[in-house]
């Protein structure tokens, strides 16, 4: 990202690569700074211009089995051009993580296997240090740097990086994004003759949803390639890069299922297949909201799902996957993790009791089912261990059957409703008294009190089923 420059005649610039990753930004290419102590400061009247660039991105395969973490590898070379006729030493700063992101080079998000070559030929040895400022607009935090001394004679000079890291996933979805800033580049001398960023995909690109909306206009596709050209320009904020892309191989299974279902359309468990790899391209917290330009992987899922319900009633994946799905799909249903939303939508409930009387036996549907028949539920003789002894805000786990690590939390009058029929009684552990139980007490109940006290524990009761369903879909492969 950065040179660091000794002689007063070099010009700070900052260029640097970006991956966008799920929060987390590698930076990578050289640019000129001076260190003053700990912090760099710009150098006015620069003889050196980076007359080229060219830079390739490869993006590898899944780290651990995983789609959603992959190998990079990132070559960067530039030819920069001293027009005067004074020799300039340098020292050549690289920044590798910074603080603020929390990125270490030891981090598996981080860079590593960093190497330099000069002019194809001299291989130098970076030296880790701290310096401190703002190269990227942010507040001043301290960043991680390679730095190397270096000549510019006059004339060309090449300089080769070359690194690997570890890429992300973006937050919400399965797209992992790619970014690349331009504007640092223009503190170099004059315009920038020729830039080219090219980023190289494990397959080729020829999906309508492969390519992200949010990537920067003006590239072109060349089979496995993402390419952005520039020719003699000086370039500012609004040609920065940022691209998107979905995992390629979620992407060929996807290509390869609907193949397969144009001429078998009637196979319920390649619908249900395809189903699930649309919902696994689709937004992961809630339905896709209009206009956001991402496909509606979830809504195309839905026709798949109702199409295999109705070849095979008795389909348990598909019933489990629809159901848990529904809320991705359908803005206002409820959802696990969207308790707000109880009780159900009509017709949510209306697809659970389809599911359930065609699949009765199935642990997961049963489950569902059990939310929609509350009125049978019967109150606990306890509730559950307290794991906040504050009166306003008590914080339960319901003993035995309870997997999950939910805390409802109640009002003060929900609270004195509790009290009047749960008492709070310590329990023994191995290591002596630790907390306390609310056991029901013998205090009569009348029938207002009783709906009254299942409507406040109606939370604990949902939060404990759909902790219950995330247990059963873990061990389903739901």
């Amino acid at each position: 990202m950065g040179l660091v420059a000794e002689a007063t005649t070099l010009r700070i610039g900052v260029f640097l690569v970006s991956l966008l990753l799920g929060g987390v930004i590698a930076r990578a290419d050289v640019a000129p700074v001076i260190y003053y102590g700990r912090t760099p400061a710009p150098v006015a009247n620069s003889d050196i211009r980076m007359e080229s660039e060219n830079v390739e991105i490869f993006i590898g395969e899944p780290v651990a089995d995983s789609v959603f973490v992959r190998k990079a590898r990132v070559k960067a070379s530039f030819s920069m051009l001293n027009e005067s006729n004074d020799t300039c030493r340098v020292l050549v700063g690289f920044p590798i993580f910074d603080l603020m992101y929390n990125i270490s080079p030891h981090d598996e998000l981080g860079i590593f296997d960093f190497s330099v070559i000069i002019n194809n030929a001299d291989t130098v040895i970076p030296v880790m240090s701290h310096v401190v400022g703002d190269y990227t607009t942010r507040n001043e935090k301290e960043h991680m740097w390679y730095g190397w001394d270096m000549v510019f004679p006059p004339g060309r000079t090449s300089i080769d990086v070359e690194y690997g890291l570890r890429t992300s996933h973006t937050k919400s979805r399965c797209y992992q994004n790619l970014g690349y800033i331009m504007y640092t580049g223009s503190y170099w001398k004059g315009p920038i003759d020729h830039a080219e960023i090219t980023v190289r995909l494990p397959e080729r690109v020829d999906s309508e949803w492969l390519v992200g909306p949010r990537t920067t206009p003006g590239y072109q596709i060349n089979l496995r390639e993402i390419v952005w050209v520039f020719e003699d320009f000086e370039p500012s904020r609004t040609d920065d890069i940022r691209v998107e892309f979905m995992p390629p191989e979620l992407d060929a299974s996807i290509k390869q299922l609907e193949s397969r279902l144009s001429v078998d359309s009637l196979n319920a468990n390649a619908l249900v297949a395809l189903a699930r790899l649309y919902l696994k391209a689709a937004r992961t917290s809630g339905a896709e909201p209009s206009g956001s330009g991402y496909p509606d992987f979830a809504g195309k899922a839905e026709p798949l799902l109702k199409r295999a319900v109705a070849l095979d009633p008795s389909n348990t994946l598909a019933w489990n996957t629809y159901l848990t799905s529904y809320f991705r799909i359908h803005d206002a249903a409820f959802g696990l993790g969207w308790h707000e939303r109880f009780p159900l939508l009509e017709e949510q409930a209306a697809l659970i009791r389809t599911a359930y009387k065609h699949c009765p036996d199935d642990p997961g549907v049963s489950l569902w089912h059990q939310l929609i028949t509350q009125s049978e539920w019967e109150l606990p003789e306890t509730l559950g261990r307290l794991d906040s002894q504050q009166t306003s805000r008590l914080s339960i786990r319901i003993p035995h059957y309870y997997e999950g690590h939910g805390s409802p939390v109640f009002t003060d009058d929900e609270m004195a409703v509790i009290r009047e029929f749960y008492d709070e009684k310590e329990y023994q552990t191995d290591r002596g008294p630790s907390g306390g139980w609310l056991v029901r007490n013998d205090k009569p109940l009348s029938t207002e009190s009783e709906a009254r006290l299942k409507t406040i524990l109606s939370r604990m009761f949902v939060r404990w089923i759909t902790d219950q369903i995330r247990v059963h879909n873990r061990r389903a492969g739901v």
